[in-house]
Formats: structure tokens, sequence, C-alpha cells
């Protein structure tokens, strides 16, 4: 029998704000955020995966999520660059997802400070 995978996993979008989660279900959970069925990550439009992680231990990946939650905006760039530095679509990368239908969102790299490639995402503002 298979083992069962837990995925910790972070969406952004054009607002630059991050959401993380965990699910034992990737794709699904993907689908649903970026068709909108989530309330903030529909709010945000938050429909790109930029981070993911799994483990076979469901508390180790409970327990990591919450500490995720936690941790400042600037940490989890960091985290996230380690593994995806241009902030691609994982859910087309490494799901196998089609792309998503509206390309409006800003490239990764637009929505950086100009100069400082390791500065935060910036927040709209209004």
């Amino acid at each position: 029998m298979p083992t069962q995978q837990y995925y910790v996993y972070m969406m952004t979008g054009r607002s630059g704000v991050f959401y993380t989660g965990m699910t034992n279900h990737i794709v699904r959970r993907v689908v649903e955020h970026r068709e909108g069925q989530c309330e903030f990550t529909a709010k945000y439009r938050l429909n790109r995966l930029v981070y993911l992680d799994s483990t076979s231990d469901v508390r180790q990946a409970i327990a990591f999520e919450k500490r995720l939650k936690r941790w400042p905006r600037a940490k989890k760039i960091a985290l996230i660059k380690r593994s995806n530095p241009r902030f691609l679509d994982l859910a087309e990368t490494v799901l196998g997802l089609p792309p998503l239908i509206s390309r409006t969102d800003v490239p990764p790299e637009q929505t950086l400070r100009r100069g400082d490639p390791d500065a935060p995402l910036r927040r709209r503002s209004g």
C-alpha cells in the first residue's frame, strides 16, 4: 500500500499576498484555489503555486504549516527563492496542470522592488 503524502504549499498572485496551506491532495487543492473556491485566495486572486514540500507524516506537515504561517514575509520569500527563485507556477512545472487561462499576472520579477532582487513583494494599495 502506497504511503499517504501530505503537502505544505504557498500560493501567491499579482497582489503579492501569500497563502500557506496543507493538504493530502495537492492537485485538487490547487485547482480549487485557481477556480476561486477558497474565500481568501479568491479575494486576493492567489492562483500561482510558488512553494511545495511534502512528507508522509501528517503531524510534521501540520506543524510546518503552522510554523510557516508565523514567519515574517521576508523569511517566506527567502524559502521560496531557495527552490523556486523565479517564482514560477509549480502547478504547471511540477504538477503538470495546464497554464492559467488568464495571463494577467505580472511576472514575479516585476513585483519585486526595482534594483533589489531580494526585496519583498510590493503590496497593492487601496
